[in-house]
């Protein structure tokens, strides 16, 4: 019997919990150390789950990076929405020095998986 087909909404609110606690794992264990079977602890799953997900380790890995750059570009847009467009440009980069400095202090998984770790062979580009 085959499986009942998957809604949208199913498949991004998994996508979107996987990439959470990808995120974790690369953070804490490096590229080499992060596995589907850690994954599926993680997530409460078997680790063969997320592969209906995403294709391999290396998607997992761009696509969570991804979504910490578009969260941490939404962070910087937050903060400078407070200060006015003409300001003292001085001012502009002072205000997203501090946000930049927050975002790594309260989303420290995120922080180091963006800027601190490089998948070997480098970060892989999807070809879609």
């Amino acid at each position: 019997m085959a499986r009942p087909a998957l809604l949208t909404d199913q498949i991004e609110s998994f996508r979107e919990r996987s990439c959470d606690a990808a995120l974790e794992l690369f953070s804490e264990r490096g590229y080499d150390g992060f596995t589907l079977r850690a994954l599926g602890e993680a997530l409460g799953c078997s680790s063969a789950k997320p592969y209906r997900y995403f294709r391999d380790k290396t998607e997992i890995f761009n696509v969570a990076c991804g979504r910490a750059f578009d969260h941490f570009s939404e962070f910087l847009e937050e903060r400078l929405a407070d200060v006015q467009a003409d300001s003292d440009p001085w001012e502009r980069i002072a205000v997203l020095g501090r946000a930049y400095a927050e975002f790594a202090r309260t989303h420290p998984h995120a922080y180091r998986v963006m800027f601190h770790l490089i998948p070997p062979g480098g970060v892989q580009t999807s070809t879609k």
